[in-house]
């Protein structure tokens, strides 16, 4: 072909799309950009609805749904969905989901998404496997009947309030692969016994802020910084100890402790923020 005739064409076909209605050249760009596929399965007589991922052989689940409202067993986080692997748990996805009572995210999944069980107030039992890296925000703010919580060994980082308010969970264990604890994460929770095993590069504003029954409190040989306002309120200590590996710790980390009477201090803190000027609560 002729290189004036390959032009021609080429400003013909120019000519041909700017004529084309707005609407049109809409609706073709949201064919060709939409791929995304959603489904639903029905497990044990309830509804689990699911996008797929781009590898097309792994689903989010993205929620959830009684069929008639008549169940009153425990349902549970099924491992597939129409021969799809679940590896993760969408936003919302079980929120204020009322038939959830003793879980175990299956080992396939990697993370729990934000909201994710937001106010299950029935959930007394969560069991998260290896696979989980991570836990989104506000995950299980709200599951007032929490009792038991056993993280996987593979968690990196827990969101900002993702245990707000669990005020039924006695002892925690954070395990050594964590090294992100996010804003309020643990905030008045009804912690007795709290176990940090990990490095914690990075502990949020008020992670366990006013955890009023909290007595023991148990630091890794690792972690490094205690964040601000960490333990703000916790009026059940009585003793602490610092581990030489902490290097910071923050503002009011343990203001209104009332009953602490010891705190043993690590060789290798450089930085210890003693004011009580009292700040406007965020949480």
């Amino acid at each position: 072909m002729k290189p004036k005739r390959l032009i021609s064409l080429l400003v013909a076909v120019c000519m041909m799309i700017t004529m084309l209605p707005l609407s049109a050249v809409t609706a073709f760009a949201a064919d060709t950009a939409s791929s995304t596929v959603y489904g639903s399965a029905i497990v044990d007589g309830y509804k689990y609805f699911y996008k797929v991922n781009e590898d097309g052989k792994t689903v989010t689940i993205t929620g959830f749904s009684d069929l008639d409202g008549s169940h009153s067993h425990s349902a549970g986080i099924p491992e597939t969905l129409d021969d799809r692997t679940v590896t993760a748990i969408g936003y919302h996805a079980f929120y204020d989901c009322l038939y959830l009572k003793d879980i175990t995210i299956p080992q396939r999944v990697t993370s729990i998404g934000e909201e994710a069980f937001y106010n299950c107030y029935n959930l007394n039992s969560v069991t998260i496997d290896d696979a989980a890296t991570s836990i989104g925000k506000e995950a299980f703010l709200g599951c007032t009947s929490l009792t038991t919580l056993k993280l996987g060994e593979k968690i990196k980082t827990i969101g900002d309030f993702a245990f707000y308010r669990c005020s039924a969970l006695t002892e925690v264990i954070i395990p050594q692969s964590v090294t992100s604890i996010g804003k309020c994460a643990f905030d008045r929770c009804g912690l007795h016994t709290l176990t940090i095993k990990g490095p914690i590069e990075s502990m949020g504003l008020a992670a366990f802020y006013e955890c009023t029954k909290l007595e023991t409190i148990s630091f890794g040989e690792n972690i490094k910084t205690i964040g601000q306002q960490a333990f703000q309120g916790c009026s059940s200590l009585t003793k602490v100890t610092i581990p030489d590996s902490v290097t910071s710790i923050g503002k009011e980390a343990f203001y209104e402790c009332t009953k602490l009477e010891t705190i043993s201090f690590g060789e290798n803190i450089e930085t210890v923020s003693y004011t009580h000027l009292t700040l406007p609560t965020i949480c």
